[in-house]
């Protein structure tokens, strides 16, 4: 029995990348993270989170959840931009990722 998800097993999903003028942040449902096998846990404080998706920091966490996602599906997902312009107040609004890990900028 095979382990890796077939053609019809791969979602048909369209992902954003929000970004202003100092950051991005990928934004991904609740649900593919738990698809995924992917706890919250997992991605940094600089990411943040809602009831229904993460947006993850493109530096610390966008990468690592692509990197998944391509390793499973074998292709990355579409990402469409979303530019807030100056600030992106919609993401600054919401909850850091408290349960997230910590990591050390240098």
């Amino acid at each position: 029995m095979s382990t890796v998800p077939d053609a019809a097993d791969e979602p048909d999903i369209k992902l954003r990348m929000h970004y202003d003028s100092s950051g991005s942040w990928l934004e991904v449902p609740m649900l593919i993270l738990h698809m995924m096998e992917m706890p919250v846990t997992v991605f940094s404080k600089y990411s943040y989170i809602d009831s229904s998706s993460m947006y993850l920091e493109e530096h610390l966490d966008a990468g690592r959840f692509l990197a998944r996602f391509k390793f499973t599906y074998g292709r990355a997902p579409e990402v469409v931009a979303v530019d807030h312009g100056q600030t992106a107040f919609i993401i600054y609004e919401l909850d850091k990722n408290i349960g997230g890990r910590d990591v050390i900028l240098h």
